[in-house]
């Protein structure tokens, strides 16, 4: 059923709506990649030890 979906939309003048589509959602895979990583240093870079020995066991 997908594959069908996916042949319809890339038929004639839907190829560049499915481009658009495809795009959109890689932009909001990479956002929320950029925010996780921003989390993660925030936390490496806290001061305070608690969080950082949770995320780093010495």
């Amino acid at each position: 059923m997908s594959t069908l979906l996916r042949k319809k939309k890339i038929k004639g003048k839907n190829k560049k709506c499915y481009l658009l589509m495809f795009f959109r959602e890689l932009d909001e895979f990479l956002l929320f990649i950029l925010i996780f990583f921003l989390n993660v240093s925030f936390f490496l870079t806290e001061p305070n030890e608690h969080l950082t020995r949770r995320l780093i066991p010495y």
